[in-house]
Protein backbone atom coordinates (compact mmCIF):
# COMPACT_ATOMS: atom_id res chain seq x y z
CA UNK A 1 0.00 0.00 0.00
CA UNK A 2 1.44 3.46 -0.88
CA UNK A 3 2.40 5.63 2.12
CA UNK A 4 -0.06 8.34 2.92
CA UNK A 5 0.94 11.25 5.48
CA UNK A 6 -2.28 12.15 6.34
CA UNK A 7 -2.93 11.06 10.09
CA UNK A 8 -5.54 8.54 10.87
CA UNK A 9 -7.46 6.43 13.29
CA UNK A 10 -4.82 3.47 13.23
CA UNK A 11 -7.81 0.70 13.36
CA UNK A 12 -8.05 -0.57 10.18
CA UNK A 13 -3.83 -0.93 10.29
CA UNK A 14 -4.14 -3.27 13.60
CA UNK A 15 -6.63 -5.61 12.06
CA UNK A 16 -5.25 -5.50 9.16
CA UNK A 17 -1.69 -6.80 10.68
CA UNK A 18 -3.46 -9.88 12.23
CA UNK A 19 -3.84 -10.88 8.13
CA UNK A 20 -0.63 -9.50 7.59
CA UNK A 21 1.10 -12.14 10.57
CA UNK A 22 -1.18 -14.98 9.26
CA UNK A 23 -0.63 -14.67 5.57
CA UNK A 24 3.62 -14.86 7.36
CA UNK A 25 2.86 -17.71 9.01
CA UNK A 26 1.98 -19.45 5.91
CA UNK A 27 4.07 -18.74 3.70
CA UNK A 28 7.12 -18.69 5.93
CA UNK A 29 7.91 -14.76 5.10
CA UNK A 30 6.05 -11.69 5.51
CA UNK A 31 3.91 -11.39 2.50
CA UNK A 32 5.06 -8.39 -0.10
CA UNK A 33 8.91 -8.97 0.36
CA UNK A 34 10.99 -9.81 -2.47
CA UNK A 35 13.16 -12.57 -2.54
CA UNK A 36 16.89 -12.32 -3.78
CA UNK A 37 17.52 -15.57 -4.93
CA UNK A 38 20.42 -16.29 -2.68
CA UNK A 39 18.77 -18.78 -0.07
CA UNK A 40 21.39 -18.31 2.37
CA UNK A 41 21.42 -14.44 2.78
CA UNK A 42 17.05 -14.65 2.08
CA UNK A 43 16.67 -17.38 5.22
CA UNK A 44 17.85 -14.39 7.45
CA UNK A 45 16.64 -10.69 5.90
CA UNK A 46 13.44 -12.76 4.53
CA UNK A 47 13.63 -10.92 1.17
CA UNK A 48 13.74 -7.19 0.66
CA UNK A 49 11.02 -5.30 2.48
CA UNK A 50 8.55 -2.75 0.78
CA UNK A 51 9.41 0.62 1.98
CA UNK A 52 13.08 0.00 3.39
CA UNK A 53 16.49 0.99 1.70
CA UNK A 54 19.12 -1.55 1.15
CA UNK A 55 22.66 -0.68 0.67
CA UNK A 56 25.54 -3.00 -0.66
CA UNK A 57 28.89 -1.96 -0.27
CA UNK A 58 32.19 -3.37 -0.55
CA UNK A 59 35.51 -2.34 -2.14
CA UNK A 60 36.19 -1.24 -5.47
CA UNK A 61 36.36 -4.46 -8.05
CA UNK A 62 35.63 -7.22 -4.89
CA UNK A 63 31.68 -7.46 -6.05
CA UNK A 64 28.90 -4.52 -4.89
CA UNK A 65 28.07 -4.51 -8.33
CA UNK A 66 28.02 -8.14 -9.18
CA UNK A 67 25.91 -9.04 -6.08
CA UNK A 68 23.22 -6.30 -7.38
CA UNK A 69 22.80 -8.26 -10.27
CA UNK A 70 22.51 -11.49 -8.40
CA UNK A 71 19.48 -9.68 -6.86
CA UNK A 72 17.92 -8.51 -10.08
CA UNK A 73 18.21 -12.19 -11.56
CA UNK A 74 16.87 -13.62 -8.54
CA UNK A 75 14.15 -11.01 -8.78
CA UNK A 76 13.43 -10.66 -12.41
CA UNK A 77 14.10 -13.78 -14.20
CA UNK A 78 13.76 -16.45 -11.32
CA UNK A 79 10.55 -15.18 -9.47
CA UNK A 80 8.94 -12.87 -12.47
CA UNK A 81 8.97 -9.83 -10.15
CA UNK A 82 9.00 -6.28 -12.55
CA UNK A 83 12.28 -5.21 -11.31
CA UNK A 84 14.17 -2.11 -11.91
CA UNK A 85 17.92 -1.87 -12.48
CA UNK A 86 19.40 1.89 -12.95
CA UNK A 87 23.48 2.05 -13.16
CA UNK A 88 25.53 5.01 -13.14
CA UNK A 89 28.80 2.55 -12.70
CA UNK A 90 28.36 0.53 -16.38
CA UNK A 91 26.88 0.55 -20.01
CA UNK A 92 23.32 -0.82 -20.52
CA UNK A 93 25.47 -3.05 -23.17
CA UNK A 94 27.62 -3.75 -20.35
CA UNK A 95 24.36 -5.06 -18.08
CA UNK A 96 23.33 -7.06 -20.75
CA UNK A 97 26.50 -9.00 -21.40
CA UNK A 98 26.71 -9.03 -17.30
CA UNK A 99 23.50 -11.13 -17.07
CA UNK A 100 23.50 -12.99 -20.07
CA UNK A 101 27.14 -14.47 -18.42
CA UNK A 102 25.56 -15.28 -15.64
CA UNK A 103 22.51 -16.64 -16.81
CA UNK A 104 24.13 -18.75 -19.54
CA UNK A 105 26.93 -19.53 -17.94
CA UNK A 106 29.17 -18.49 -21.01
CA UNK A 107 32.35 -16.87 -19.84
CA UNK A 108 31.99 -12.88 -19.38
CA UNK A 109 35.36 -12.30 -21.35
CA UNK A 110 34.01 -14.66 -24.05
CA UNK A 111 30.75 -12.49 -24.63
CA UNK A 112 32.99 -9.37 -24.30
CA UNK A 113 35.65 -10.82 -27.07
CA UNK A 114 33.39 -12.58 -29.42
CA UNK A 115 35.52 -15.86 -29.16
CA UNK A 116 32.61 -17.95 -28.42
CA UNK A 117 32.50 -21.35 -29.11
CA UNK A 118 29.73 -23.39 -30.89
CA UNK A 119 28.44 -24.56 -27.40
CA UNK A 120 28.82 -21.05 -26.17
CA UNK A 121 26.33 -19.71 -29.16
CA UNK A 122 23.95 -23.06 -28.45
CA UNK A 123 23.84 -21.86 -24.83
CA UNK A 124 23.04 -18.10 -25.57
CA UNK A 125 20.34 -19.66 -28.22
CA UNK A 126 18.59 -21.38 -25.30
CA UNK A 127 18.70 -18.47 -22.81
CA UNK A 128 18.16 -15.19 -25.00
CA UNK A 129 14.60 -15.64 -25.84
CA UNK A 130 13.60 -16.18 -22.16
CA UNK A 131 15.61 -13.28 -21.36
CA UNK A 132 13.61 -11.43 -23.75
CA UNK A 133 10.72 -12.12 -21.92
CA UNK A 134 11.74 -11.24 -18.37
CA UNK A 135 10.38 -8.24 -16.53
CA UNK A 136 13.60 -6.55 -16.17
CA UNK A 137 13.88 -2.96 -17.08
CA UNK A 138 17.38 -0.96 -17.84
CA UNK A 139 18.63 2.48 -17.37
CA UNK A 140 22.40 3.52 -17.66
CA UNK A 141 21.97 7.32 -17.02
CA UNK A 142 24.86 9.36 -17.74
CA UNK A 143 23.65 12.53 -15.73
CA UNK A 144 20.49 11.95 -13.91
CA UNK A 145 20.43 13.80 -11.05
CA UNK A 146 18.99 12.72 -7.68
CA UNK A 147 15.33 14.28 -9.01
CA UNK A 148 15.90 13.20 -12.35
CA UNK A 149 16.04 9.49 -10.77
CA UNK A 150 13.29 9.87 -8.35
CA UNK A 151 10.90 11.06 -10.89
CA UNK A 152 12.04 7.85 -13.68
CA UNK A 153 11.66 5.84 -10.35
CA UNK A 154 7.96 6.77 -9.86
CA UNK A 155 6.75 7.00 -12.83
CA UNK A 156 8.03 3.07 -13.22
CA UNK A 157 5.98 2.22 -10.53
CA UNK A 158 3.16 3.73 -11.43
CA UNK A 159 -0.05 1.71 -10.49
CA UNK A 160 -0.39 -0.84 -13.34
CA UNK A 161 -0.43 -4.99 -14.50
CA UNK A 162 3.74 -3.88 -15.19
CA UNK A 163 4.59 -1.64 -12.80
CA UNK A 164 7.71 -1.77 -11.22
CA UNK A 165 7.93 -3.46 -7.63
CA UNK A 166 11.60 -3.33 -6.91
CA UNK A 167 14.41 -0.59 -7.58
CA UNK A 168 17.93 -0.98 -7.76
CA UNK A 169 20.76 1.75 -8.02
CA UNK A 170 24.14 1.55 -9.14
CA UNK A 171 26.66 3.65 -7.98
CA UNK A 172 25.24 5.97 -4.89
CA UNK A 173 28.42 8.04 -5.41
CA UNK A 174 27.91 9.15 -8.74
CA UNK A 175 23.96 10.23 -8.15
CA UNK A 176 24.23 13.76 -9.09
CA UNK A 177 22.77 16.17 -6.22
CA UNK A 178 20.37 19.11 -7.31
CA UNK A 179 22.40 21.39 -5.67
CA UNK A 180 26.15 21.24 -4.40
CA UNK A 181 26.33 20.93 -0.94
CA UNK A 182 29.40 22.35 0.98
CA UNK A 183 30.86 18.65 1.54
CA UNK A 184 30.82 14.99 0.32
CA UNK A 185 28.85 13.81 3.12
CA UNK A 186 26.36 16.32 3.22
CA UNK A 187 25.49 15.46 -0.55
CA UNK A 188 25.60 11.52 0.35
CA UNK A 189 23.29 12.40 3.16
CA UNK A 190 20.71 14.30 1.07
CA UNK A 191 21.23 11.86 -1.44
CA UNK A 192 20.44 8.09 0.97
CA UNK A 193 17.49 10.50 2.54
CA UNK A 194 15.72 11.15 -0.49
CA UNK A 195 15.99 7.02 -1.20
CA UNK A 196 14.27 5.94 1.68
CA UNK A 197 11.67 8.42 1.27
CA UNK A 198 11.35 7.25 -1.88
CA UNK A 199 10.91 3.94 -0.96
CA UNK A 200 8.45 4.56 1.95
CA UNK A 201 6.30 6.89 -0.28
CA UNK A 202 5.98 4.20 -3.09
CA UNK A 203 5.99 1.16 -0.79
CA UNK A 204 9.06 -0.32 -2.41
CA UNK A 205 12.50 -1.66 -1.84
CA UNK A 206 15.45 -0.08 -3.15
CA UNK A 207 18.79 -1.56 -3.06
CA UNK A 208 21.56 0.67 -3.74
CA UNK A 209 25.43 0.14 -4.21
CA UNK A 210 28.14 2.16 -2.40
CA UNK A 211 32.10 1.78 -2.23
CA UNK A 212 34.12 1.39 0.93
CA UNK A 213 36.69 2.99 2.07
CA UNK A 214 39.93 1.42 3.07
CA UNK A 215 41.56 3.25 6.23
CA UNK A 216 45.07 4.05 5.75
CA UNK A 217 47.67 1.07 7.05
CA UNK A 218 44.44 -0.85 6.77
CA UNK A 219 44.95 -5.22 5.84
CA UNK A 220 42.53 -5.75 2.60
CA UNK A 221 42.24 -9.36 3.54
CA UNK A 222 40.29 -7.93 6.89
CA UNK A 223 36.56 -8.06 6.38
CA UNK A 224 35.03 -4.31 6.35
CA UNK A 225 33.67 -2.68 9.32
CA UNK A 226 30.43 -0.66 9.11
CA UNK A 227 31.48 1.92 11.42
CA UNK A 228 35.09 2.54 10.05
CA UNK A 229 34.43 1.94 6.38
CA UNK A 230 31.38 3.09 5.14
CA UNK A 231 29.60 6.99 5.43
CA UNK A 232 27.62 7.60 8.61
CA UNK A 233 24.99 9.16 6.81
CA UNK A 234 24.69 5.62 4.92
CA UNK A 235 24.57 3.39 7.52
CA UNK A 236 22.11 5.82 9.37
CA UNK A 237 19.95 5.67 6.39
CA UNK A 238 19.92 2.44 5.31
CA UNK A 239 17.31 -0.65 7.06
CA UNK A 240 19.56 -3.57 5.75
CA UNK A 241 23.41 -3.08 5.27
CA UNK A 242 25.34 -6.05 3.09
CA UNK A 243 28.96 -5.63 2.91
CA UNK A 244 30.78 -8.18 0.41
CA UNK A 245 34.29 -9.21 1.22
CA UNK A 246 36.69 -11.65 -0.77
CA UNK A 247 39.56 -12.86 0.78
CA UNK A 248 41.18 -13.58 -2.34
CA UNK A 249 39.84 -10.30 -4.44
CA UNK A 250 43.28 -8.96 -4.36
CA UNK A 251 44.95 -11.74 -6.54
CA UNK A 252 47.20 -13.24 -3.69
CA UNK A 253 46.70 -16.98 -2.46
CA UNK A 254 43.94 -17.91 -0.21
CA UNK A 255 42.88 -20.92 1.18
CA UNK A 256 39.52 -19.05 0.35
CA UNK A 257 39.64 -18.78 -3.27
CA UNK A 258 36.00 -18.62 -5.13
CA UNK A 259 34.20 -17.65 -1.87
CA UNK A 260 32.66 -14.55 -0.46
CA UNK A 261 31.22 -13.17 3.01
CA UNK A 262 28.12 -11.22 2.26
CA UNK A 263 28.32 -9.95 5.49
CA UNK A 264 24.87 -8.20 6.96
CA UNK A 265 26.28 -5.90 9.30
CA UNK A 266 22.80 -3.64 9.78
CA UNK A 267 19.70 -5.43 10.14
CA UNK A 268 16.71 -2.68 11.11
CA UNK A 269 14.28 -6.00 11.43
CA UNK A 270 16.07 -8.84 12.37
CA UNK A 271 19.69 -10.42 13.11
CA UNK A 272 23.27 -9.58 11.56
CA UNK A 273 25.16 -12.68 10.54
CA UNK A 274 27.82 -13.84 8.01
CA UNK A 275 26.38 -15.68 4.55
CA UNK A 276 28.95 -17.71 2.74
CA UNK A 277 28.60 -18.07 -0.91
CA UNK A 278 30.73 -18.74 -4.05
CA UNK A 279 31.68 -16.81 -6.08
CA UNK A 280 32.55 -16.93 -9.99
CA UNK A 281 33.78 -14.08 -11.75
CA UNK A 282 33.81 -16.03 -15.01
CA UNK A 283 30.35 -15.93 -14.68
CA UNK A 284 30.13 -12.63 -12.91
CA UNK A 285 27.87 -14.22 -10.60
CA UNK A 286 27.42 -15.61 -6.83
CA UNK A 287 25.55 -18.05 -6.08
CA UNK A 288 25.25 -20.40 -2.79
CA UNK A 289 27.47 -22.67 -1.51
CA UNK A 290 25.03 -25.09 -1.22
CA UNK A 291 23.74 -25.54 -4.69
CA UNK A 292 26.23 -24.86 -7.39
Amino acid sequence: MPYDATPAPAREEFLGLLDHLDATDRHTRPSGHMLTGLKDLDSITLGLEPGTLTVVASRPGVGSTTLLLAFCRGMALVRDTPTLLVSYEASRRDLLTRIVSTEARVGYYALRSGHLTDDDRAKLARVVPRLAEAPLHLAAPADWTLSELGEHITRACATDESAVRVVAVDGLRHIRPDVRGDTQERETTETVQTLKALAVRLDIPIVVTTDLDLPPGADPRQPPNLYTDLCGAVTRAADLVILVHREDADGRDSSRAGEADLIVAKHRSGPVATVTVAFQGHYSRFVDMRTD
